[in-house]
């Protein structure tokens, strides 16, 4: 039984639309690198949660697979409360100062957060990816998800163009921070702390723009749509010109390897998993051509390499410190977000006292220090569950969709190992964005008798909904389409 009713098209419209405002939002320079910002982006999305509501169906929350991934993040939010509630009950945590080490770290007090503050911060920039992922999730699953990933790609191609521009001339979007500091005309940074993150935004994009063109390009031996395969892989190489473009201006090391073992990955995967052997040989043709060029062009990174032994010397001197941190609580942690607060209290300092080295460089550290053993189990628990969801749609009937997913773990989990990328909030909105469309039709897919009627139908060439009668996805729809994974 569909116990909803069906939205109208105009708000449906409005819905989209204002997804893809906070996608052009998150990155801008006043768009999320402030907390008070994640709050107004979080009661944003609770408004277009709130006008969704009335219009989905209660039946499709019964599945399994998306109780596993609610109970995890409720799980998540719960443990992180916990920690806040705990410490307003033993109150804030000192140092002492004839001790090295502060008090809270005592096992006494094993949940209590060492910075409430930051672990309430944190709590809200969860909710807010969490309304904007289940807002994702529902346009997927009423068929915009060819039209949303599109979007999202002309978003990031949009922020490569930026990120070339600052480059050559003078910066176009500068944070105040940077202005403080005194930026150069090379400042590509825009809302991110640094340019690493800002590659890692780039990479998902670079995913995406890759995905969307070997689709294309596979679209092409597809009777019927030949005519619309040709300009959408113009579109979508032209886009991931420019965004490699705009990687190698970052120069970004780790970024750079994160994004090229990626995107490898989704050639290979996608010929693979399709049997396009001409389209994977052409593709690893291409990408070694690339790679050959990019090594040419980009000689400044390849100095960057050979002078990366301090940078990482430097890190491991971290990671090392921040283990020892870890092993003081190490099943409960010191509270979300609580790691600047709490290494800077027991970091040597006799080996730098650089402010930017608050931060652990290295995404699975931090979580462990923040979150302890049971608190990152939570949190793996719902990358394991997104990560599933990915691997189905890709080995059903939308591969485009689950492509995209696995290069974006991919890309963010690699530059994970030796950055911050994850702790990004305009990143994260990204990833959150592109893993909700397959778990969205994934969803739709499971549960056919209960989509509600839409009066979209998708273009055949998969660029997106257009006008059309009421329709009702169903399988057998599914197995006759000629393109299975951008038009289901």
């Amino acid at each position: 039984m569909n116990n909803s009713v069906s939205m109208p098209r105009v708000s449906k419209v409005v819905v989209f639309l204002a997804v893809i405002a906070f996608s052009l939002w998150s990155p801008f320079v006043f768009g999320s690198n402030r907390p008070f910002l994640w709050a107004i982006n979080g009661l944003a999305l609770s408004g277009l949660v709130l006008f969704l509501l009335p219009f989905v169906p209660r039946a499709f929350v019964a599945s399994d697979l998306g109780r596993f991934g609610g109970l995890a993040f409720v799980a998540l939010v719960l443990w992180i409360m916990g920690s806040i509630g705990m410490a307003f009950v033993f109150g804030p945590s000192d140092v002492m100062p004839a001790q090295s080490v502060p008090t809270s770290f005592r096992a006494l007090e094993p949940l209590t957060s060492f910075s409430p503050s930051d672990s309430f911060l944190i709590l809200i920039a969860l909710i807010s990816h969490a309304l904007l992922w289940w807002t994702c999730v529902q346009l997927a699953r009423d068929q915009w998800a060819a039209l949303l990933l599109w979007c999202i790609f002309g978003v990031v191609c949009a922020y490569a163009v930026v990120a070339i521009a600052n480059a050559y001339f003078d910066p176009i979007f500068v944070l105040p921070t940077q202005l403080a500091r005194g930026s150069d005309a090379g400042s590509t940074e825009l809302a991110f702390i640094n340019r690493n993150h800002f590659t890692t935004y780039l990479g998902i994009g670079a995913i995406v723009a890759l995905s969307l063109a070997m689709d294309a390009a596979r679209g092409l031996s597809v009777f019927g749509e030949r005519a619309t395969a040709v300009p959408r892989l113009a579109i979508a190489v032209f886009g991931l010109t420019l965004v490699v473009f705009a990687l190698l201006l970052l120069q970004s090391r780790m970024g750079l390897i994160a994004t090229s073992v990626g995107l490898f990955i989704v050639i290979v995967v996608h010929g693979v998993r399709h049997r396009a052997w001409v389209t994977l040989c052409v593709f690893l043709g291409l990408y070694a051509f690339g790679v050959i060029v990019a090594t040419y062009v980009a000689l400044d990174v390849l100095e960057r390499f050979v002078r990366s032994e301090l940078d990482f010397g430097v890190r491991f001197e971290i990671y090392r410190q921040a283990i020892e941190l870890w092993l003081l609580r190490p099943w409960t942690g010191f509270g979300a977000g609580s790691f600047e607060t709490a290494f800077s209290a027991v970091k040597d300092t006799r080996l730098y006292t650089d402010r930017m080295w608050t931060r652990a460089h290295n995404s699975y550290l931090t979580v462990l220090v923040e979150l302890g053993i049971i608190g990152s189990l939570f949190l793996s628990a719902v990358f394991i569950w997104l990560l599933i969801e990915q691997v189905k749609a890709l080995l059903n009937h939308h591969s485009l969709m689950g492509l995209v997913g696995v290069g974006a773990l991919t890309v963010v989990g690699l530059h994970a190992t030796l950055d911050f990328s994850l702790e990004i909030y305009a990143v994260m909105s990204l990833l959150t964005m592109v893993l909700a469309l397959s778990t969205g039709i994934n969803q739709r897919d499971s549960s056919a008798d209960i989509a509600p009627l839409t009066p979209l139908r998708m273009n055949p060439s998969g660029l997106g909904p257009v006008a059309g009668k009421a329709v009702r996805f169903t399988p057998s729809a599914a197995s006759s389409a000629p393109r299975k994974d951008l038009n289901p």
